[in-house]
């Protein structure tokens, strides 16, 4: 007997994936950091505790992880 069924739709409906890119390297260039496709592809399934610094490690301390994702 079936007792529930998962179904994942991210990106089934919409290319998230577009927007994630396209919105990370807007809000990263508003406070003044480059990034590019290739950036937030590189961060994309990781959580924020590795994230962070990784892209601290390409832009330098002063990058404000929390404030370019909210």
């Amino acid at each position: 007997m079936i007792k529930g069924v998962i179904f994942d739709m991210d990106g089934l409906m919409i290319d998230t994936e577009k927007l994630l890119t396209r919105f990370w390297c807007e809000a990263a260039n508003l406070y003044g950091f480059n990034m590019t496709m290739e950036h937030v592809l590189g961060i994309r399934s990781l959580a924020a505790k590795f994230a962070e610094p990784k892209l601290k490690g390409i832009f330098g301390e002063s990058f404000d992880y929390m404030a370019v994702r909210a």
